[in-house]
C-alpha cells in the first residue's frame, strides 16, 4: 500500500494542463492537488490503524473524508468496511461505558436509602 502512495506522490508534475484534464475527467475540482487526496487517503489510514476506540469527532472527519474521496471517483471502498467496525467498536464502547454510569448511580441510590434508612 505504501508504494501505491508514493506513486502517486511522485507523479509527474510538469504538465499541469494535462492533469486539470485527467482531473476533471474523473469528476476533481482543477484546484485540488493531488497531494490534498493522498492526504485525506494517509489521514483515513492512520485513523482506522489507531488501537484505541476512535471518538465520535475522528469517525465522524473520517467518514466525510471517505465520501469526499469516493466522490472524486477514487476507488477507496476498501476502507470502508474498516471504518465499519471502527464505528462498531465506538457504539460498543459507548454503550459500555453508559452501562457502568447506569450501574454507579444505582449503586449511589441505594447507600443514599439505605442511610436515609437508618435516620
Amino acid at each position: 500500500m505504501s508504494a501505491a502512495i508514493m506513486m502517486l506522490l511522485l507523479l509527474p508534475k510538469s504538465n499541469p494542463q494535462k492533469r486539470t484534464e485527467v482531473n476533471n475527467e474523473y469528476g476533481i475540482k482543477p484546484e485540488t492537488r493531488i497531494y490534498d487526496l493522498m492526504s485525506d487517503i494517509s489521514y483515513i489510514i492512520r485513523k482506522l490503524r489507531h488501537q484505541r476506540t476512535l471518538s465520535d469527532a475522528e469517525l465522524r472527519t473520517t467518514s466525510d473524508k471517505l465520501a469526499y474521496l469516493t466522490e472524486a471517483c477514487l476507488n477507496v471502498e476498501w476502507l470502508r468496511p474498516n471504518l465499519e467496525v471502527k464505528k462498531r467498536e465506538a457504539y460498543l464502547e459507548r454503550k459500555k461505558r453508559d452501562a457502568n454510569e447506569a450501574s454507579a448511580l444505582r449503586v449511589e441510590n441505594r447507600e443514599g436509602q439505605v442511610e436515609s434508612s437508618f435516620l
